[in-house]
This record gives C-alpha cells, structure tokens and sequence, in this order.
C-alpha cells in the first residue's frame, strides 16, 4: 500500500446548544451520535448510532461490494471529573477504517471532546491540510452527542 501523509484535523465549533436535557455518560447510559458524512468528498447524508457508555458501534460503507469501503467505530465515555470537563461533555472515540483490495486498514483514530448539542468535526485529508473541507477529505464528519 502506498505511503499517505495524513492529518486529522480537528474542531469544536458552534455555541447554540440544540437540546436542553443534559446528562453525563456513565456506564450504561445511552447517547445518540448523529453524524454528517463525507467519503471521498462525496456526501453520504445523515445517520445516527444510540451508543451506551463503553460499547461501540459502527456505520460501515461499502459501495463497490466486498473490495473496498469505508468503517468507522464510535465509542463514547464521560471524562474523568478532574479533566476539568463540562458536565455534559463526552469523549467520543472514533476510528476510521478504510477497505482496499479486500483488505481493511485502519486510516486513523482519534478522540473527540463533544459538548452535547455542540458540533464536532473530524477531518483527515491527503495531502496539504488546506484541503480538510468536505469536499478535500478522504473522511470528513460532523457530529453531535444527545442523551437518550
């Protein structure tokens, strides 16, 4: 497999909070993840994942049949109180995963600190990090965390 430079470009951006019921993800508890995807800077729509703390879940894309797509795995968890965290952030775990060939391989994992209703963008490009746009991302991701 070629040689890609990648770089995760993260951002929490917005202030408007969408949903006024907050709660803290402890173990057991359940979240809705709701994400804006791009793969390949081509849009492939809204979708949500309800998490429970510590158990993840994945939005597997598969286009072309069994030779190539895309895989990303989701987990969310509360931060350690003495993080200094707000009360109604979560850490969510997301590794991206990307098939070619047959062959899956993971492309990138991070760690996103999301305050509910607040979006969270995860971009990994390749190439130069000009080009961490929807549309010049190999994966490009918006997402928001509410309390279920």
């Amino acid at each position: 497999m070629r040689s890609r430079h990648l770089w995760s470009g993260l951002a929490l951006a917005g202030w408007l909070v969408i949903w006024s019921v907050v709660v803290p993800a402890v173990a057991g508890s359940e979240h809705r993840v709701e994400l804006d995807l791009w793969l390949d800077g081509v849009h492939q729509g809204e979708h949500q994942l309800d998490l429970k703390a510590g158990e993840p879940g994945e939005l597997v894309h598969e286009p072309h049949g069994a030779d190539s797509g895309w895989r990303l795995v989701f987990e969310i968890e509360s931060p350690d109180p003495a993080e200094g965290a707000p009360s109604n952030a979560l850490w969510v775990h997301v590794e991206i995963h990307h098939k070619q060939d047959g062959q899956w391989d993971m492309l990138a994992d991070s760690l996103l600190g999301v305050v509910e209703g607040r979006p969270a963008t995860l971009s990994v490009v390749e190439g130069p990090a000009d080009d961490r746009g929807p549309d010049g991302s190999l994966v490009f991701l918006t997402l928001r965390t509410v309390s279920r």
